[in-house]
């Protein structure tokens, strides 16, 4: 099978299954990034989630804690807990409660218990509150609320593409004056 794909002389297509049929894959499927498109026309503006990320997995807003367990070698696992956690059957040996989802420490505390008990198997047992990692988090941006215009079709294609060229003007004589003073500025030292 891999000498197959790997073979150029050979037609390749990806056909995927949907709800809606069969659908195709062009061979070529082209990017698109906002934060790209910015630059040809302001009007349109990339928002981006800020989410709190924990060893390069990033967790949204509902959850509460991570539990990380460790075995000898250091190789663990960590598992995401919600504040309704304690009506699910999370975890095979034990059941959280509703009191040890209270706080960090009551969930450390029952964690810490259940290990002495031998429930446990991990050699250690860490848990990470992300309610107060957000707060941390978030301090760190403006608590300014900006709000977005509603636009037009027109006013997006043409408005914004003409102001997006005129502001780049702009910026290119700024630019441009900025690098003959700083030409000038060289010329005038190298001359004895």
């Amino acid at each position: 099978m891999g000498a197959l794909l790997q073979d150029d002389k050979i037609e390749k297509r990806i056909v995927a299954s949907t709800s809606q049929g069969k659908y195709t894959i062009r061979s070529y499927i082209p990017r698109w990034d906002p934060k790209v498109e910015w630059f040809k026309n302001h009007y349109l503006i990339a928002v981006d989630p800020i989410r709190p990320k924990f060893k390069g997995k990033s967790y949204g807003s509902s959850i509460k804690y991570l539990i990380e367990f460790k075995d000898k070698e250091g190789k663990g696992s960590i598992v995401p807990i919600h504040p309704k956690d304690f009506r699910l059957k999370k975890f095979k040996h034990f059941q959280l409660t509703e009191e040890s989802l209270e706080s960090k420490e009551k969930l450390s505390e029952f964690l810490s218990m259940l290990k002495k008990e031998g429930i446990i198997l991990a050699e250690s047992v860490s848990v990470h509150d992300l309610e107060e990692y957000r707060k941390e988090l978030f301090e760190n941006y403006r608590d300014d609320v900006w709000e977005a215009e509603k636009v037009g079709f027109l006013e997006f294609k043409i408005k914004g593409r003409f102001l997006t060229y005129l502001d780049r003007k702009r910026l290119q004589r700024e630019n441009n004056k900025r690098q003959k003073k700083l030409n000038a500025n060289k010329a005038d030292q190298a001359t004895p």
